[in-house]
């Protein structure tokens, strides 16, 4: 999948595709991704990476120090000011890639935006603009996407449990299983298979990343989708 694709499927989209649109749920998304931050990092500032049309940004900047967002769609952004309404949030226009390298606040977060949109290639080297930045401290990554869990999860919805008449997709779906499985585990990365999901990281892709030893890596199972899950890399260099 080329980065292109991604680009141009959501250029000039107007939803960032969220399950639930309900006010009141994404709140409590929001509060989800709070309390999993380091109490030093809750109040910011912070810079939401690939922040879409604002639904989950709007509620985010009502429970945490957000003072900027940032995505390159400018519908998206449209679709985001009109919902961010009066709250003091700028929004930045542009390649989130390139922009790491200018972003002066010390705590970034993303939400199934740069880790589920850009190549492992493109992770891996936004996390070293993140730890090249002199300015930020904290990386959060919100919402990936598991692919073995994910797999596991529709292969198991693709059968009805006892009924004798699927077997052979059950046999199906278990050969699918063991072929997702023997392709991420090496590497920790899968291609989801079309632009509107990108790709799908396991956290072993993460922990090879940490074990450099220059960042802390914790990890959490999502509250609310059983094969996402949320990662925090903070800086070693704040202990000194």
């Amino acid at each position: 999948m080329k980065r292109k694709e991604i680009e141009e499927f959501w250029s000039d989209q107007r939803n960032s595709g969220q399950p639930v649109s309900d006010d009141d749920w994404l709140l409590r998304k929001a509060e989800e991704h709070v309390l999993f931050m380091h109490p030093d990092d809750r109040d910011g500032p912070i810079i939401d990476f690939a922040c879409g049309s604002g639904e989950l940004l709007t509620q985010f900047a009502k429970c945490a120090g957000v003072v900027a967002g940032m995505d390159f769609s400018a519908s998206m952004l449209f679709e985001a000011r009109r919902r961010l309404g009066d709250a003091q949030v700028k929004l930045i226009e542009g390649d989130g890639f390139n922009y790491s390298r200018e972003a002066v606040e010390p705590v970034w977060t993303t939400c199934s935006g740069m880790n589920q949109y850009l190549s492992p290639k493109e992770l891996l080297l936004w996390i070293e603009s993140f730890i090249a930045n002199p300015h930020a401290r904290s990386l959060y990554l919100f919402d990936c996407v598991d692919p073995i869990r994910r797999r596991w999860l529709s292969a198991k919805s693709a059968y009805r449990e006892g009924d004798h008449r699927h077997v052979s997709t059950k046999r199906r779906a278990a050969s699918r299983i063991k072929s997702t499985v023997r392709n991420v585990t090496h590497d920790g990365w899968a291609n989801l298979g079309s632009a509107e999901m990108g790709y799908g990281y396991t956290p072993s892709f993460f922990r090879k990343r940490a074990a450099y030893g220059d960042v802390y890596m914790e990890f959490v199972s999502s509250r609310y989708f059983e094969y996402r899950f949320h990662v925090a890399l903070r800086k070693r260099s704040l202990d000194l």
